[in-house]
């Protein structure tokens, strides 16, 4: 485990110290400590999305569900038009003849810009509770512990008008989405993570 952690350390601090001529190349241990801090946000960040991509579609880029929701990450129509990506519609899923199966063609959307819509939505969720998450983060609520993280993947399914409203119910309108996957499981199963 130390060995891992200096590797990670000294390919940071080589990142850092090849960076381009318009970016700071200050080593100073302030300036490392915070690049450092940075960095781990963004790989805790992308550790997040990799287990919502798990959770929502098993890692399938292509997969398009019974409502229209699609890829990775499962967008309905109304993430897509808030993330930038309204032009991405089921009319771009291609029909497998055999099992009668929709695909979504990732030629269309690559999964690097999955990615990038689904870091525009935790942002934009972030911004639209952020009320709730300088009140209720580190309290509990219906016995789960409260946390960023938490927050901002239960937003993306149900929507942040829907965590709003579990909040201002202390937990009682506990909506599920067309799985039967509530904003309380969601609370629980994305609470860990340092983002």
């Amino acid at each position: 485990m130390k060995k891992l952690i200096v590797i990670t350390l000294f390919s940071f601090i080589y990142l850092i110290s090849s960076a381009p001529p318009n970016v700071s190349n200050d080593l100073s241990p302030l300036n490392v400590f915070q690049a450092y801090k940075t960095y781990q946000v963004k790989l805790e960040r992308k550790r997040l999305m990799d287990s919502a991509a798990y959770h929502e579609s098993r890692n399938c880029p292509t997969i398009v569900n019974s409502i229209g929701c699609l890829g990775l990450f499962q967008f309905g129509k109304s993430a897509r038009k808030i993330t930038g990506y309204g032009h991405v519609d089921i009319k771009h899923a291609i029909r497998d003849q055999k099992t009668g199966k929709r695909y979504l063609n990732i030629a269309y959307w690559p999964v690097k810009d999955q990615y990038l819509a689904m870091d525009s939505l935790m942002n934009f969720n972030q911004t639209k509770l952020a009320k709730e998450i300088d009140i209720y983060v580190g309290s509990r609520v219906c016995g789960v512990e409260i946390t960023l993280s938490g927050i901002i993947m239960t937003a993306h399914l149900a929507g942040w008008h829907g965590v709003k409203n579990w909040f201002d119910t202390f937990g009682k309108d506990n909506a599920t989405d067309m799985n039967g996957t509530s904003i309380l499981t969601y609370m629980k199963l994305f609470s860990g993570y340092k983002i």
